[in-house]
């Protein structure tokens, strides 16, 4: 298996928070005992959960928005994970070692773990599991950034990983959700087979419902189902009134009108999810985003963006001193060769005869920023008008490959399990030339879990997510 290397010219301001340097690298911030290992609820029937965006079995385990982020850990797990310490630490690996070098990395895996058909874990599997993602997702797994030079099965329950250059942070790539341990689907659209605490029921994938059950070669949840009602773009509280027991909502204005009725439960959830400014090649000065100040990052985080949200820092920083372990080489100081030789398919940008700033469609917030930069970016460079471009996803990063428009909104995780660096939903996916690229930070934004006041055992993990292996009614023994 291997990954795809990097090269080329060097970006201005486009670095890595959390990159996967070689320098000492600090813990996460520790999170509270009582929401990383809260005591489990007491035994219930079926639990609703409801979700305003749509999972896909076909995009499983990489999950590309809420919903999914809060539905595939409990189907798909990892070798690692990242404690309550911040630290990563064995999940379905027993233990994971490497040489002196850090170069070699030895990884030995539980023998109690059976997959959800009733499939033994082994270190076969889980080498056959990451070849199949890899070809399914090249773009997805963290292997793209670190080119091993082989991963090779040495027993049951062994793995050898060799790397090409040192690298001690291959604990936390063993987070990734790319890097989950599965077995590929029965047929060519379903959902892979994982080893996680539910599984999806025969036949219940459907487009606006997904029931699970317990997966009865796990541990026990004290749920017997869990039903997922899909309902995109509906209000928390109109799920909430159906009979949602928890629903996750960035919604600030419907988030603090249920937080004053008291009727629920309101834990907000960490900000994991920043909002940025990139200047296209083509831009010019006022698309290098230099007027983008304190004053409109608060403007931006108070009074345009609907979701829960504060001023980001106004540049993505890199730990002084930091070397970096992917093949040798800077990560950012070009782009993968495989990126630029991608021909551009399907639909092309809406025209303008101005400048324009590009965007997700499918992202609110994204929008909102759009909209609102496009009206000071006018008056910046009075000369020309500058309008926000709302384009449908594979056309946004078709967009960003090429460098279709003068500048782009992008929402850049904001680390954790899942977010190796803040740049991940970009890296590797922008193939014009580099000189004088900035990223400017603009707001970092978080969510709220709003559960009924009877549901208890929510817990949070690292990355902003929720587990619901621990739910129940009332407390539990």
């Amino acid at each position: 298996m291997t990954g795809h290397r990097v090269g080329g010219g060097a970006p201005a301001l486009l670095w890595i928070a959390l990159s996967c340097g070689c320098a000492a690298r600090p813990a996460v911030d520790r999170i509270p005992d009582a929401l990383c290992t809260p005591l489990p609820g007491g035994a219930a029937g079926e639990i609703v959960v409801a979700v305003t965006e749509r999972i896909l079995a076909s995009r499983a385990p990489v999950p590309t928005n809420d919903a999914e982020t809060l539905i595939f850990p409990h189907l798909y797990e990892t070798l690692a994970e990242v404690g309550c310490g911040g630290v990563p630490e064995p999940a379905l690996a027993l233990s994971f070692a490497s040489d002196a070098a850090n170069r070699v990395w030895r990884i030995e895996l539980r023998g109690d773990r059976l997959f959800s058909d009733g499939g033994r874990l082994n270190a076969e599997r889980v080498s056959e599991g990451w070849r199949w993602q890899s070809r399914r997702r090249p773009d997805a797994t963290p292997f793209r950034w670190i080119d091993p030079d082989s991963i090779s099965v040495e027993g049951e329950l062994s793995l050898r990983i060799a790397l090409p250059s040192p690298c001690p942070h291959m604990p936390l790539l063993l987070c990734h959700p790319a890097l989950s341990v599965l077995r590929p689907p029965l047929e060519p659209r379903g959902a892979p087979i994982g080893t996680g605490c539910a599984r999806p029921l025969p036949d219940s994938w459907r487009p606006a419902e997904l029931l699970l059950e317990p997966n009865a070669h796990s541990w026990n949840p004290p749920w017997s189902a869990l039903r997922v009602l899909v309902r995109p773009n509906e209000d928390a509280r109109e799920l909430l009134a159906e009979g949602a027991d928890l629903v996750v909502s960035r919604d600030r204005e419907v988030i603090d009108d249920l937080r004053e009725r008291g009727s629920h439960s309101v834990l907000s959830m960490p900000e994991d999810r920043t909002y940025a400014w990139l200047a296209g090649p083509r831009g010019g000065e006022p698309a290098r985003g230099e007027w983008i100040d304190d004053s409109v990052r608060a403007e931006m985080a108070e009074l345009v963006v609907r979701a829960p949200a504060v001023p980001a820092a106004e540049s993505i920083g890199r730990p002084e001193g930091g070397e970096v372990c992917f093949a040798g080489v800077d990560p950012l100081a070009g782009i993968p060769e495989w990126a630029a030789e991608r021909p551009r398919r399907g639909g092309r940008m809406a025209p303008h005869s101005g400048p324009g700033i590009a965007f997700n469609w499918r992202d609110a917030t994204a929008r909102e920023l759009a909209e609102r930069l496009a009206a000071l970016a006018s008056r910046h460079d009075p000369e020309r008008s500058w309008a926000a471009i709302g384009l449908p996803p594979a056309e946004f990063r078709r967009s960003l490959k090429t460098g279709d428009a003068e500048a782009f909104i992008v929402a850049l995780k904001s680390g954790g399990v899942g977010a190796l660096s803040p740049i991940e939903p970009i890296e590797g996916r922008i193939a014009w030339a580099q000189e004088g690229t900035t990223l400017v930070g603009l707001v970092r934004c978080g969510a709220a879990a709003v559960a009924a006041p009877e549901l208890r055992g929510l817990r949070l993990v690292h990355g902003g997510g929720l587990r619901l292996d621990r739910i129940g009614r009332g407390e539990g023994r």
